[in-house]
């Protein structure tokens, strides 16, 4: 089952709210309080939300093809059915 919550586009438009939140959020769980030790956790997460982004870029883009493929399959049967030539 796949729930279509955020578009990609969605994700990339909210780069900069992310980067953010994510250093609110690095701010609150460092144990030390030195810039250090927040950009060091904040890097990993900023690497792992472009990873979500490029898959979901690839996934999107093969299902998108998918539906594009079986809509004009169904084009093509409506336009032959109706189609007094070919009868």
């Amino acid at each position: 089952m796949q729930l279509d919550f955020l578009l990609v586009e969605e994700l990339k438009s909210m780069r900069r709210h992310l980067f953010v939140g994510l250093s609110i959020l690095t701010a609150v769980l460092t144990p030390d309080p030195t810039p250090v030790s927040m950009i060091l956790m904040t890097i990993p997460f900023s690497i792992l939300f472009e990873i979500t982004i490029l898959v979901l870029t690839f996934t999107m883009k093969k299902k998108l093809d998918r539906i594009l493929e079986a809509a004009l399959r169904v084009a093509e049967e409506m336009l032959t059915r109706r189609n007094p030539s070919n009868e």
